[in-house]
């Protein structure tokens, strides 16, 4: 049975972001509280949202499932969903691009096969695709980088923000794919099931850091 009551539930991720939205929040008079010290989610003061932290991997689960209304979460992870989700606003969180890498001396216009090993599998297909080349896509969950070190992928299709773990291990971002930044997304067939969503929905997006762009389009 769910503890949860009628309050509108936003999924964010776990750490760094984590506290910078509800950092943001905050600093605009939402605050937020555990009713315990190791509960695994805030409830609002005086405001009736829920903010749950998960893994980025594990928010579209919780979301194809409806079981929260609203989520924020990179378009890293948003792009390897096979569903279409709304998306309400790109956020200036979490900024950084996804980009192809590997060693500095890798002759890649050279190459008719490539295997590139990723958190980010559909992404990675579409790379191989848009260089019109065969190759293999290895699914790897963490320490991307290892896979060229070890000599089992040629390349790797990550997140990169400073390339310092790039250039740590000896590697180099061969070129950006794309820019990636956090965005807030709605569930699927979610139209006013709270009378004051309206409401909460608007003192979120005021409250969030929302890029003033037009022309909005999301990557993938």
């Amino acid at each position: 049975m769910s503890v949860f009551t009628s309050s509108m539930k936003v999924l964010i991720p776990k750490g760094r972001m984590e506290n910078a939205i509800l950092e943001s929040l905050e600093s605009r008079g939402i605050a937020f509280e555990k009713a315990a010290s190791r509960s695994l989610y805030y409830s609002g003061v005086g405001v009736s949202i829920d903010i749950i932290p998960l893994k980025s991997q594990d928010i579209l689960t919780y979301m194809e499932k409806g079981l929260a209304d609203y989520a924020i979460l990179g378009e890293d992870i948003l792009a390897e969903s096979a569903l279409n989700y709304k998306v309400l606003a790109p956020l200036k969180m979490g900024e950084c691009r996804m980009s192809l890498a590997g060693y500095p001396y890798f002759p890649l216009s050279r190459q008719s096969y490539l295997r590139i090993a990723s958190k980010y599998p559909i992404q990675a297909a579409e790379v191989l695709k848009d260089l019109g080349i065969d190759g293999e896509v290895i699914t790897l969950q963490s320490s991307v980088e290892l896979a060229p070190i070890l000599g089992f992928a040629d390349a790797i299709l990550d997140i990169v923000e400073t390339g310092s773990t790039l250039r740590d291990n000896g590697l180099v971002e061969w070129f950006p794919i794309r820019p990636v930044t956090s965005v807030l997304v709605g569930r699927q067939g979610i139209s006013g099931q709270y009378a004051e969503q309206e409401m909460l929905l608007s003192l979120l997006l005021g409250a969030l850091p929302v890029k003033k762009e037009t022309g909005y389009a999301l990557c993938g």
